[in-house]
């Protein structure tokens, strides 16, 4: 196989890049919210599996892997805040809103 290694599915391209002298690992990188996003495995068959799988779920319209792990889980005890405030004051408040109301106390 010869790399760099475009992957491409309904509009969405991730490049597979294979192992170098520098580089001992093979890498996958794609595009999100105007962000380059990097991932690197062993093997070239993880790499392969990895760069199908978010090609696709890219063409869906999803921006999950724009987060990482701990913005992820930051996003997800978010919502269980608000999910707890609903539960004390039937007062239903998006994430979006909370957020904007914080930052503009903030300011």
């Amino acid at each position: 196989m010869k790399f760099p290694k475009k992957v491409r599915h309904k509009g969405q391209t991730a490049m597979i890049y294979g192992k170098s002298k520098s580089y001992p690992g093979y890498r996958v990188a794609w595009h999100v919210a105007c962000q380059r996003k990097p991932e690197r495995f062993r093997t070239n068959g993880e790499a392969v599996c990895r760069a199908d799988a978010l090609v696709k779920e890219l063409a869906k319209g999803s921006h999950v892997t724009a987060l990482s792990a701990q913005q992820t889980a930051d996003c997800m005890a978010a919502v269980e805040q608000l999910r707890g405030l609903f539960l004390q004051t039937e007062r239903k408040v998006p994430v979006l809103r909370a957020v904007s109301e914080c930052v503009e106390a903030a300011k």
